[in-house]
């Protein structure tokens, strides 16, 4: 019984310290007050088998980095080769295919559209063009708007259809991403082309 004890000490001992290590940032919990504090615990309730243990721990540290640091390179390196595909599949299926058009169309989908995953595409969004996958539709979107408002023959349609037909859903979303974007409302806007 006592060795199971131990055993699960040491466990609790170990898991805390690597999540605090190597996951802080996902384990908010797990501060610097935290873990000294739930170390000093286990240490006090079982102190020769959890020092032998810290001891370990604490050994094998370095080992523990470097293996973290092997597999964040190596992620790193084949993201960094993966750019250039998920460049050109992305400007495939915004610019030439307009898929951002369908009022639908998700990360998801465009995950599906170009063979890449998820979490691949949202680091592509925010690390090499610095924006989030939103921003990025919507600035297609607003783009698209403007180039048929500024189109022969738009006149014929309303603000709120135009924005339909490149891709928002709803009124309120298309004056507020518009808004944001341009700094104006799209009626100025239209105002301003209109006396150019």
């Amino acid at each position: 019984m006592a060795n199971i004890h131990a055993i699960s000490l040491n466990l609790v001992t170990v898991g805390s310290y690597v999540l605090f290590l190597y996951f802080y940032d996902q384990f908010p919990i797990l501060n610097e007050n935290i873990v000294p504090a739930l170390l000093s615990f286990i240490i006090y309730v079982h102190p020769v088998s959890s020092l032998s243990f810290m001891i370990y721990v604490l050994s094998e540290t370095n080992r523990f980095q470097v293996i973290m640091l092997d597999k964040s390179i190596e992620k790193s390196a084949s993201f960094q080769e993966n750019v250039q595909v998920i460049s050109r599949e992305i400007r495939r299926v915004f610019e030439e295919e307009k898929k951002f058009k369908n009022p639908d169309f998700t990360l998801k989908k465009l995950a599906s559209e170009t063979d890449v995953n998820v979490k691949d595409l949202s680091a592509y969004f925010n690390e090499e063009l610095s924006t989030s996958f939103n921003d990025y539709l919507n600035r297609h979107r607003i783009d698209e708007f403007k180039k048929l408002l500024l189109a022969d023959g738009s006149s014929t349609y309303s603000l709120v259809g135009l924005a339909q037909e490149s891709g928002f859903k709803s009124k309120a979303t298309f004056y507020r991403v518009f808004k944001e974007m341009e700094g104006m409302t799209p009626a100025n806007f239209k105002k301003e082309q209109v006396s150019i």
